[in-house]
């Protein structure tokens, strides 16, 4: 049986982060339903940490982040 991950980052307003989290939920479910054996939705809390350097361009900036959004990764 083949073992792979879905995962996709999306930004949001932060406005919305409590009715994209009841999407969310029913999305797990549905997913679920139709074999996904797990379902995660983890919302950024840092954006802007020190990279000491590592880092060429910052998450925020690869994502487009506009004031007022974070970022969602769900997998």
């Amino acid at each position: 049986m083949a073992k792979y991950v879905d995962g996709f980052v999306i930004a949001i307003p932060e406005k919305n982060l409590e009715d994209y989290k009841k999407m969310a939920k029913l999305g797990g479910r549905v997913w679920r339903k139709h074999g996904a054996l797990d379902y995660k939705e983890c919302v950024a809390e840092d954006l802007e940490p020190d990279m000491g350097g590592m880092a060429t361009m910052p998450f925020p900036k690869l994502a487009k982040v506009k004031p007022g959004e974070t970022i969602i990764f769900a997998y």
